[in-house]
């Protein structure tokens, strides 16, 4: 397994889009990035469609992050599609538009459980709110680590500075 971290595109987006949040907002996910590429040992998992999403998304900052990453050698691309555990989850969904967000950003969590430590970082607190529901009934999808570095409580700068371990207030289940 890999020592990988998932970083959803709408981070890469407000890292440096100025029409995309506040400066707060962008400031932290610009420090986010930064303190990714600052530790040693983590990679950036990408699965295709997440790696799609991001070029269609990233900002210039994220652009010129990115290439920093994969010139130290610290993008994978996963491609471990798991089909069964999309429906398991779906399954658990109330309503349309709840499994289509699901569907949406499922892959997030798939490329996450491909690392010895799945954990994520989006500023998406609504799709975590479902995937922390789905979790009550599927425990494949519980030890997965979410931060939102938007959320002053999740810390995420400290919690990656600090070595991103699992914390029992950022775990899905």
């Amino acid at each position: 397994m890999i020592d990988g971290l998932v970083v959803d595109a709408c981070v890469a987006c407000t890292a440096g889009n100025p029409k995309d949040g506040t400066p707060d907002q962008q400031r932290r996910c610009r420090d986010v990035l930064l303190v990714i590429t600052q530790g040693k040992s983590c990679v950036l998992l990408f699965s295709a469609s997440l790696y799609f999403e991001w070029s269609r998304h990233q900002s210039d900052f994220a652009v010129e992050w990115l290439a920093v990453m994969k010139s130290r050698g610290r993008v994978q691309i996963v491609n471990v599609p798991r089909p069964q555990l999309l429906r398991r989850i779906i399954k658990t969904a109330q309503g349309r538009m709840v499994r289509d967000a699901i569907r949406k950003d499922f892959h997030l969590i798939e490329a996450a459980l491909c690392s010895n430590s799945p954990r994520v970082i989006s500023r998406d607190n609504q799709i975590r709110r479902r995937f922390r529901e789905a979790a009550i009934e599927v425990k494949d999808i519980r030890s997965v680590i979410w931060s939102n570095p938007d959320d002053q409580k999740d810390d995420t700068v400290g919690w990656l500075t600090s070595g991103a371990s699992p914390r029992d207030d950022l775990m899905l289940g």
